[in-house]
């Protein structure tokens, strides 16, 4: 396996100080495709677009302003959902379930992890045959009505929004294409969803973790709960709802966990998979902690249209 030469805060703390690609690869010895890869992974505007991006938010103080949310449950519940990529005019099966079961859970926090927006029409990748992506207003539309109904079934809860990849997008977009517009606040996730709690990652009572995306793979949730020492790990992004409990010598395991899609593997924003098998699947997780303790996370399954399994039950939507 290849070694990284280089790590993604050794490159924002150069950046501070060059966006030459040339001089960047010279630094890390590495090549300058190397350092354009890296650059495009955490949404940096590269050198050509240097001058038009200054005075723009870089990656690392984005981080500092939205950062980490802590939070303590002692006795409670939290219901996690991601990737809904929220489309027009479409409410799938898994979030009509969330609307059902959100009254009945009665959590204490609910958490927006990731990639709620999907901002196909600002991608860099290339529309499919006879695609027509949506424009980011009527995304943002869909948004805003989707997450005002799941926050007013869930009054009195902590209602976190972890940023995804997909989330950022429109500001990528702006901060590349049309810089000049990129600090208005109605184009800031922050000032349309006030209602939402922005943070890239949460961590609750110490042990455990949520957040958009970490470790790649089938395998990312175990791998996720390893490289954060032992810590319960909790992501989207892979779309493939699952949890895998990882033991160690304690009385404790941590779990793994994949928050799958709240979006249906159908739609068309998904065309770029161009008809191929994928292991995702449509649903939430529902996590409970008693005494402070977590116990096993709860999956709630789509199983056929308007039909989700949840803790032995078939429940019709």
């Amino acid at each position: 396996m290849a070694v990284r030469k280089f790590t993604d805060d050794q490159l924002l703390a150069a950046l501070a100080e060059t966006r030459s690609t040339a001089a960047l690869a010279k630094k890390f010895d590495v090549s300058p495709r190397a350092v354009v890869t890296r650059m495009r992974k955490l949404n940096v505007p590269p050198a050509k677009h240097a001058k038009a991006a200054q005075g723009l938010p870089t990656r690392a103080e984005i981080e500092r302003s939205i950062g980490r949310i802590s939070t303590t449950i002692t006795d409670g519940r939290a219901v996690i959902f991601s990737d809904a990529h929220f489309q027009p005019d479409c409410i799938s099966t898994a979030n009509r379930a969330l609307l059902k079961l959100l009254p009945e859970l009665r959590p204490s926090v609910v958490v927006c992890n990731g990639d709620a927006f999907d901002g196909s029409a600002v991608s860099r990748h290339s529309p499919m045959f006879g695609d027509k992506p949506h424009t980011p207003a009527a995304e943002l539309r869909a948004c805003q009505e989707r997450l005002t109904e799941i926050a007013e079934l869930s009054k009195g809860a902590l209602r976190i929004w972890t940023l995804g990849n997909h989330d950022i997008r429109l500001h990528t977009y702006l901060a590349t294409s049309a810089p000049a517009l990129a600090d208005m606040p109605g184009l800031d996730l922050r000032t349309l969803f006030p209602e939402w709690k922005f943070c890239w990652s949460l961590r609750v009572n110490d042990d455990t973790v949520i957040k958009h995306r970490y470790r790649g793979g089938m395998y990312a949730p175990a791998n996720n709960v390893r490289g954060a020492l032992g810590m319960s790990f909790v992501t989207g992004h892979l779309h493939s709802l699952k949890v895998m409990p990882i033991s160690a010598y304690s009385d404790r395991c941590a779990y793994g966990v994949d928050t799958g899609m709240l979006a249906e593997p159908e739609w068309s924003a998904f065309n770029y998979r161009e008809d191929s098998p994928a292991d995702w699947r449509s649903g939430f997780v529902v996590m409970t902690w008693r005494g402070g303790r977590l116990l096993w996370p709860e999956v709630v399954n789509v199983v056929g249209e308007g039909v989700v399994e949840f803790r032995g039950e078939l429940i019709q939507i």
